[in-house]
């Protein structure tokens, strides 16, 4: 028997819970998602044992990646109050520094409610340590500005499909890709990402700074959401993919739709998300 899935929003309002303050509420949400995950991990391990059991041979116990219903989907944000968090705690021990690393991403359109939603945002609008903005007809990363801006197809300007976005660094090169296309690159990149930028900011998508004055909401559909810390992408274009992302061993962070009951889902199984209302829809694009 499961453990019961609760969104972060059900879990909050736990009379014993709702009345800590919220940074135990977080660090509780997390400890009861660790649980739900072991939970059904060991439920897809007793399964595959008990198979192999009855078909006369041991086998080897691997570690799942995935449990069961999860790993699919995308998730959904309305532009004005639902995201996702990888904690600080989390995200410090990973970042690059001077080193390689990709970010990639499927994202479809939505009605955006402000000039310059943030897709995803490590810190606070142009200074942030990495983002992206939608705006100007397209995509910024920042801090870089216009040296990383790349226009953005119609298909996704009105809303009608799912393009993949790339940011690569490889050495002091960094390039941003569109739906396989180069859009642009920045040369002599030895910025240090590292915690000092922005220190204790959580990794958001779906929004850069929720508690700013006005924070920059972004709407639409994100899925396979995978931070890697090594150049994958570094030709002059890229072959889209057309399955789900996997992880590597140099992989940091894997963002996948989990369910209508818990959203979100890191593949990767090391970093402790926090969902804060995001959506969940069985479309994806694949």
């Amino acid at each position: 028997m499961f453990l019961q899935e609760l969104t972060w929003q059900q879990f909050s309002n736990l009379s014993h819970i709702k009345k800590m303050p919220l940074n135990e509420q977080e660090r509780q949400f997390r400890i009861y998602l660790y649980e739900v995950n072991m939970d059904r991990i060991a439920y897809v391990q007793s399964q595959a044992a008990a198979a192999a059991a009855a078909a006369g041979g041991g086998g080897t116990q691997t570690q799942v990646d995935e449990f069961p219903g999860g790993g699919s989907g995308a998730l959904t944000f309305n532009g004005t109050n639902q995201y996702f968090t990888a904690l600080n705690s989390d995200v410090v021990n990973w970042l690059p520094g001077t080193g390689n690393f990709t970010i990639e991403f499927f994202v479809k359109n939505g009605t955006q409610s402000v000039g310059a939603p943030r897709i995803f945002s490590l810190g606070f609008d142009t200074g942030a340590t990495i983002g992206i903005s939608q705006e100007g007809g397209g995509f910024y990363v920042w801090p870089y500005g216009a040296s990383l801006f790349g226009t953005t197809p119609a298909k996704y300007n009105n809303g009608s499909s799912w393009i993949h976005v790339a940011i690569c660094r490889s050495g002091t090169t960094t390039k941003l890709f569109i739906d396989g296309t180069l859009k642009a690159t920045a040369t002599g990149d030895s910025r240090n990402i590292n915690d000092s930028i922005n220190p204790g900011f959580d990794l958001n998508v779906g929004v850069d700074n929720p508690t700013a004055f006005a924070p920059n909401w972004w709407a639409g559909k994100l899925t396979n959401f995978r931070w890697d810390n090594s150049a994958i992408y570094t030709g002059s274009s890229l072959t889209v993919p057309t399955a789900p992302l996997t992880k590597t061993a140099t992989t940091k962070l894997l963002m996948l739709g989990g369910g209508i009951t818990n959203p979100v889902y890191d593949a990767t199984k090391t970093n402790n998300l926090v969902n804060h209302n995001a959506g969940w829809t069985a479309e994806t694009p694949f």
